[in-house]
């Protein structure tokens, strides 16, 4: 089972297109999509809304079986030689939390 969570509608979007989710209407907030391999909820922006929605939905659905979360988003940049759509991968992760 994958499980995807994303800050915002606007990234949910191409997802749920791509791969077929369709509106737990269940749910009402956060909003969450679902398919047979796939759960993703729109969690709204920051660390503290990202966990409460990834806490909800491994709660809700995680007896679906075991698998992989992955928070996606999108960002920007100015000066950088990145392409648009290119995955970026950071090699640490720092905030106010890791003090990394």
């Amino acid at each position: 089972m994958l499980y995807l969570v994303v800050a915002l509608a606007c990234e949910a979007k191409p997802i749920t297109r791509l791969l077929g989710l369709v509106r737990d209407n269940d749910v009402s907030n956060p909003a969450v999509f679902a398919g047979d391999d796939c759960i993703l909820v729109v969690s709204g922006v920051g660390k503290a809304r990202a966990a409460a929605a990834t806490a909800f939905i491994l709660t809700r659905y995680g007896a679906r079986g075991p698998g992989v979360v992955a928070n996606i988003g999108v960002c920007g940049a100015t000066g950088n030689p990145h392409e648009i759509g290119q995955l970026l991968v950071p090699p640490r992760f720092t905030g106010i939390v890791t003090q990394a």
